[in-house]
């Protein structure tokens, strides 16, 4: 999983990227949750910390992402760190920018 960040400021566009986790197992709500505490919070609260405003959340809607405790615990990150969330048209993949990144994982040997 990768964090990544965008912020327009003064017409700039910044991006930040965070931590990346790899998992050894597939994934559910409550990881995906525990997940958001443990890596994705301590990032907003830096990312925060450093003044960087008007964050912008994306995720897919894959069921871990979409299920209604992590929306919950998302809205409460929302609410805390001020982030607009995204909303993101089912079966669009092709949108999101890490979708390459995951086409050169696949393809590549594995180590």
């Amino acid at each position: 999983m990768l964090f990544r960040i965008y912020e327009s400021k003064q017409g700039m566009k910044i991006h930040k990227l965070g931590p990346i986790v790899f998992f050894s197992s597939n994934v559910n709500q409550d990881i995906f949750i525990d997940l958001l505490h443990m890596k994705f919070d301590s990032f907003l609260e830096a990312l925060t910390a450093d003044g960087y405003t008007n964050l912008v959340f994306q995720q897919d809607n894959a069921c871990p992402h979409n299920a209604k405790r992590t929306m919950e615990f998302i809205q409460q990150l929302a609410k805390k760190y001020r982030l607009t969330i995204m909303d993101w048209p089912p079966n669009s993949p092709d949108l999101s920018p890490i979708e390459n990144l995951w086409a050169i994982f696949k393809h590549e040997p594995r180590q």
